[in-house]
């Protein structure tokens, strides 16, 4: 992985990208894209978090930064909340898991490009 160049992040199967809205707070921060949306509210840079691995999602589009909130998903800015790091685990062929350390769960969306969830 690296920090210094964006990202898309979307569903293996789909391709449905996770985009930001800009301007909107809470989880109406967070939008699924389909693969044609390549603007920088579909693009993430990943900074460096505090554990090997760990990672923290960063809008290309407007620098906030992706909290996973009793709410679900959602864009804050950095600073804002105590936000955790996300582990990034490739799984095979450049794919990659991402998974939120303190439930050791992993995002998930479904193939049709549902809401993003928690998988076991």
């Amino acid at each position: 992985m690296r920090t210094d160049t964006p990202y898309h992040v979307h569903n293996q199967g789909s391709f449905a990208r996770i985009g930001a809205v800009r301007g909107v707070a809470g989880t109406g921060s967070i939008q699924m894209g389909d693969r044609a949306d390549d603007g920088a509210e579909y693009q993430w840079r990943l900074v460096l978090g505090d554990g090997a691995a760990e990672y923290w999602f960063e809008s290309v589009a407007d620098g906030r930064v992706v909290l996973l909130s009793p709410r679900g998903l959602e864009l804050v800015d950095p600073g804002q909340f105590a936000v955790d790091g996300f582990d990034v685990s490739e799984t095979q062929h450049g794919w990659f898991t991402i998974e939120e350390p303190g439930l050791s769960r992993r995002l998930s969306s479904s193939g049709a490009g549902g809401a993003i969830t928690q998988a076991n």
